[in-house]
């Protein structure tokens, strides 16, 4: 999908030849009958009743250009998975699922600004990217371009869904669990890659109540720590299901991970990125529809401090985002030093910064002075459950569109496969932001509504262990010599006069000396921007 709009109201598609005809281009990432679809946003459009809209439950992106009107909407479905990224220049607004074609048709500038965001969290929020006005189309919304207007318009929002106790049987999540599942329109024997954690194991349990034969995937390492065909066994030997058991070596990380490098279509660049690729080309499933847990952990509070980066994000938007508008960079020069991160490691201490000596001080006199001060909006709330609500709100709004969902639209640009959410449901979600806060977070139990509903189908030691999904032995593996090329790659770029992101090579080499989980983590951040 990609394109652009002239300020006199021509459109033209990827082609550039202009159309004579109104122009639909409607991707659908899930199982969907096409002409309801079809008919659903005609409908919507017809009058512009645009609420119509949200009557789409599964992911969808839509470009539909009207001739008659000279109007271009962009639509995204109500969760914001479907990308859809847009920038507007003096004359045109181009749009595309990808950031290669925007660049190329217009001028490559960076925000700085951006670029710290994503070096300290590992992704851009507020819908924007690395780059200088390009940005994502956010949940619900549609994008209205005519050569006289530029309007976004919000057509759905699921705080309006929010109702407190308005479900609360954990028996109840199981089945509106097997309703999404239904919905998919699977085949008899869907593909489930199975991490062996709490959201996929329950997954499993519903496709097997469900009638289906599922195949399952999964990943297993040469070091014991990351495996967990332990816990996966126990279940799939209740359930009756074979594994396939793929191991993936440092050697066949980083040969993935060097393709995906040099690939331009890429949108984030996570650990487990790779490791998925590699798992799909290794079991040759390309083109196929697979099954994955998320969003469990983001609905039902699948992270004991699942409130640190809400905390954390929202104190950097009320003070360090304030004082970065103040400050002229000159470029990116420094990382933050050893001594000044000490200071900041109050809750995720692995976080890299970008600013130079005195900048440095600025900004640590203006947030120490600051860190007293009560910066949340938590400070409204009145229970438990307006707090449940603020940070699910934030995990539906921020951490999904602009993190999560980027990571599994670069999985599936790169595997060319399709990529279903059992969890990511409209009704799941309403339940979920309904839910009170005990029923989230109990017993000293993530995801305890979870644990009620399923706790006589999984295994206890499922819910005990440790959370790890498809995170790779980072710190082992790139001090291997089969990853050199990352620390190369990083020096190098620190000598480019031309580039616009710039480190001190000193810093890259005392990530390296010595490496530690905290700078394996920066140096995966660096990386991501230095790829882009």
């Amino acid at each position: 999908m990609k394109g652009y709009f002239k300020s006199d109201g021509t459109y033209f598609e990827k082609n550039g030849i202009e159309n004579d005809i109104s122009v639909n281009s409607i991707y659908c990432a899930q199982n969907f009958d096409n002409f309801l679809l079809q008919k659903t946003i005609n409908k919507a459009l017809e009058h512009e009743t645009f609420e119509v809209l949200s009557e789409i439950t599964l992911p969808f992106k839509a470009s539909i250009y009207i001739k008659n009107t000279k109007t271009l909407y962009l639509i995204t479905d109500i969760y914001g998975y479907s990308d859809i990224y847009y920038k507007k220049s003096e004359e045109n607004i181009y749009f595309s699922d990808s950031y290669k074609y925007l660049i190329e048709k217009t001028e490559k500038k960076v925000d700085k600004k951006n670029i710290a965001h994503f070096l300290k969290y590992g992704f851009v929020s507020d819908y924007k990217t690395i780059f200088d006005k390009i940005y994502k189309l956010p949940p619900g919304h549609i994008l209205k371009v005519t050569s006289e207007s530029f309007e976004l318009i919000n057509y759905f929002n699921f705080e309006s869904e929010i109702s407190e106790n308005y479900c609360a049987e954990s028996n109840q999540l199981k089945a509106l669990l097997n309703q999404s599942i239904n919905n998919l329109n699977l085949s008899k024997n869907p593909i489930l890659f199975y991490s062996g954690g709490i959201d996929s194991s329950a997954i499993l349990v519903s496709l097997a109540e469900n009638g289906f034969k599922p195949e399952i995937f999964s990943l297993k390492f040469d070091e014991e720590k990351y495996n967990e065909n332990n816990y996966r066994d126990s279940l799939l030997k209740k359930l009756g299901f074979k594994n396939n058991e793929i191991t993936m070596t440092a050697k066949n990380y980083s040969d993935t991970l060097k393709e995906i490098i040099n690939h331009n279509q890429i949108t984030q660049l996570t650990q487990d990125v790779a490791s998925f690729k590699f798992l799909c080309d290794k079991a040759d499933l390309k083109g196929q529809s697979i099954i994955f847990g998320l969003p469990g952990d983001e609905c039902f509070f699948g992270y004991k401090y699942m409130i640190e980066p809400y905390i954390d994000m929202d104190f950097y938007f009320k003070y360090r985002k304030n004082i970065l508008e103040k400050i002229n960079f000159g470029g990116i020069t420094e990382i933050l030093t050893n001594e000044i991160l000490e200071k900041l490691q109050n809750l995720w201490n692995y976080i890299p910064s970008y600013l130079n000596n005195n900048e440095i001080k600025e900004l640590i006199n203006y947030e120490l002075k600051t860190e007293s001060e009560n910066t949340l909006n938590l400070t409204e709330c009145k229970n438990l459950f307006d707090v449940k609500k603020e940070i699910q709100k934030f995990q539906f709004n921020i951490m999904l569109p602009c993190n999560q969902f980027n990571r599994l639209n670069t999985i599936e640009k790169l595997t060319e496969n399709n990529i279903l959410l059992p969890f990511m449901n409209r009704e799941i979600y309403k339940y979920a932001l309904s839910l009170p806060f005990e029923y989230c977070y109990n017993q000293n139990k993530e995801k305890w509504i979870l644990y009620q509903a399923f706790k006589k189908d999984i295994t206890e030691e499922i819910f005990q262990k440790s959370k790890q999904g498809f995170k790779i032995p980072i710190k082992n593996w790139l001090s291997t010599p089969d990853f050199d090329f990352i620390k190369k790659q990083l020096i190098q770029q620190s000598h480019d006069k031309n580039s616009e992101f710039s480190i001190n090579p000193d810093y890259i080499k005392t990530l390296y000396n010595p490496l530690t989980e905290q700078s394996a983590y920066k140096l995966w951040y660096i990386l991501g921007v230095s790829t882009f």
